[in-house]
């Protein structure tokens, strides 16, 4: 039975993410500080520990945002296939007491797995031909990690502050 306490953060988190997405939509700058802030507003039920609940949120402020975007699912892309699931994926790892290197390798893995989706489907990536040597591809997965990794620290620095913050309404 979910709790009405589980189905409040819910609502909160896909309204607030939902926004945050179709915000970035239709202003068409800095799309990737909306995404985060998208998922920021997701790690809202975690830092309650309601894992079920974010990844249901997410499914939901994906749907009503390719809807308000006129189902441009090119733009929800990067959302779509990592920064949206990434928090609810990583608590649930760090639940499960999966190793810390290999939760870190799954991760890295699926990030650049992701960027090399992103590079088939839109043109992010305006300088690389996908004919192009290995050697270029491989730097672009190269500084891809670095980033990944750096995206994971800011996610992690976050969501220690909104565990924090939402102690004390318990």
């Amino acid at each position: 039975m979910i709790k009405s306490k589980e189905v409040a953060y819910a609502a909160i988190a896909s309204a607030l993410s939902t926004v945050f997405l179709v915000t970035g939509f239709y202003l068409q700058i800095m799309e990737f500080f909306w995404y985060f802030m998208a998922t920021l507003a997701l790690m809202i039920p975690l830092s309650k520990g309601y894992a079920r609940t974010a990844v249901f949120s997410y499914f939901v402020s994906s749907f009503l945002a390719l809807l308000l975007c006129g189902f441009q699912f090119i733009y929800l892309m990067p959302y779509v296939i990592f920064m949206g699931l990434h928090p609810a994926v990583d608590y649930i790892m760090r639940k499960r007491g999966l190793n810390i290197c290999l939760a870190h390798l799954i991760k890295a893995a699926w990030f650049d797995a992701s960027v090399y989706v992103l590079i088939l489907f839109t043109n992010l990536f305006l300088f690389i031909d996908l004919m192009a040597g290995t050697f270029v591809i491989i730097i672009v997965f190269v500084v891809c990690t670095f980033l990944y990794f750096l995206y994971d620290y800011a996610i992690h620095l976050l969501m220690k502050v909104l565990g924090k913050k939402f102690q004390h309404y318990s």
